[in-house]
């Protein structure tokens, strides 16, 4: 009995210095009025930016500046180091990306400069705490075009029910120096088990200006196929060059329904984000999962199931930290049965409360857990301790019995 309560106490005592050791949270951001930029390369090109450094660490520590990413070579930062920064300072240092005078000193494609801030030490370090280094980046991408004709493209062909039409969409990004004079594309819709070719369809022809976009479009009537699963064959073809893409999409009832999302985000915080999906198919769907594109980033959920035309909220995490203020487009995908749909979404990121506020709200649910601990191991230990008088008293009543026995055997 007396090494059972020997173990609680044990765990009991684990438990309490654990949460002890980790009740520091150790957070940093970077802060500018863009913390993500585009620009087209053009020679000798200089970028001057200010940024912020966004502490909440708990206690005063040094943080280091520093360049990353393909162009760090071509990225100087003034100061590269701050001392003493107590928790809630916010310092500013100054950036600088100087592009070469030849973009074939970088290359065609898209290439990212980062602007980092990172703690020197982590807690662990002369506080006697347990803690995690982290960092954190703005980034500004430059594009450099290719010297000969290049495209790139994104190919939506999305699953609808019998009857519906179907609205093919290329979006086409030029991604050359020269202009195009002739592109447009040609879809073979397939029948996805034999292979059977269906039907053609012809965009429209458009020109195609040097670092411009075009959406080629054309639509398919499905009230006289079968429902069923089907592919749909993208030949792309620009002044002689052709580019291929092939895409799978369902004809039929199954599909799944966006029927509301979250419209707003707060700003600089993971935040949470909700999803109602409503299953249109008369059978259980497996293996559904979310992706959420906004501005280049992207956020999964957990895979799920939806039974037969059932209603579900779902959540997933964003981090709102790279992403700016305001209306932002974006593009919500399901994943379902080997198949997928994409539907195009705003979303706008609003100012949240301070981080600061966030982040001492969890301490002081940490503390009433400490708390919590604290008592219940002081009334563990004074059960023990009344526990052991009453045996250590029944022990002195038997000896005394046994005296007396011993006594009256005796005389």
């Amino acid at each position: 009995m007396n090494e059972k309560r020997g173990g609680l106490f044990l765990v009991v005592f684990i438990l309490l210095v654990i949460i002890l050791l980790t009740s520091n949270i150790s957070a940093i951001g970077i802060r500018a009025p863009k913390v993500k930029e585009t620009f087209d390369f053009s020679p000798n090109l200089k970028i001057e930016r200010n940024y912020q450094i966004v502490t909440n660490a708990g206690k005063t520590m040094d943080y280091e500046v520093y360049g990353d990413g393909e162009l760090k070579n071509y990225i100087s930062v003034d100061p590269e180091r701050f001392y003493s920064i107590a928790s809630g300072q916010n310092p500013t240092f100054h950036a600088i990306l100087q592009l070469p005078e030849a973009d074939s000193e970088i290359g065609p494609g898209l290439h990212d400069a980062r602007f980092c801030a990172a703690e020197t030490e982590t807690l662990g370090e002369g506080g006697g705490q347990i803690g995690v280094k982290t960092s954190s980046c703005a980034v500004i991408w430059i594009r450099t075009l290719y010297e000969q004709k290049w495209i790139e493209f994104v190919f939506n062909a999305p699953s609808v029910n019998h009857g519906e039409t179907i609205h093919f969409t290329i979006n086409v990004k030029s991604w050359t120096k020269q202009d195009i004079n002739n592109i447009n594309a040609k879809i073979t819709i397939k029948n996805k088990e034999t292979g059977e070719i269906l039907e053609t369809l012809i965009t429209q022809t458009e020109t195609l200006p040097s670092n411009e976009e075009v959406i080629l479009e054309t639509y398919l009537e499905t009230i006289n196929f079968l429902p069923g699963k089907y592919s749909a064959l993208l030949e792309i073809n620009y002044d002689g060059l052709t580019k291929i893409e092939e895409k799978d999409f369902v004809i039929g009832t199954l599909d799944i329904a966006v029927l509301n999302y979250t419209k707003q985000l707060e700003n600089n915080k993971i935040d949470k984000f909700y999803v109602t999906l409503e299953n249109k198919w008369n059978n259980k769907i497996e293996s559904v999962s979310l992706e959420l594109e906004i501005d280049k980033e992207n956020y999964k959920s957990e895979t799920f199931s939806l039974e037969a035309r059932q209603k579900k909220e779902i959540m997933m995490y964003v981090d709102t930290n790279p992403l700016e203020m305001g209306e932002q487009k974006g593009i919500l995908k399901i994943n379902y049965d080997e198949e997928s749909r994409s539907q195009d979404i705003i979303i706008k990121i609003i100012k949240g409360k301070d981080r600061g506020i966030q982040l001492s709200l969890i301490n002081i649910i940490l503390i009433i857990v400490v708390i919590i601990l604290i008592i219940t191991f002081i009334l563990a230990f004074i059960f023990f301790i009344l526990k052991n008088k009453e045996f250590l008293k029944k022990k002195k009543e038997k000896q005394k019995k046994l005296i007396k026995k011993k006594e009256d055997d005796d005389w």
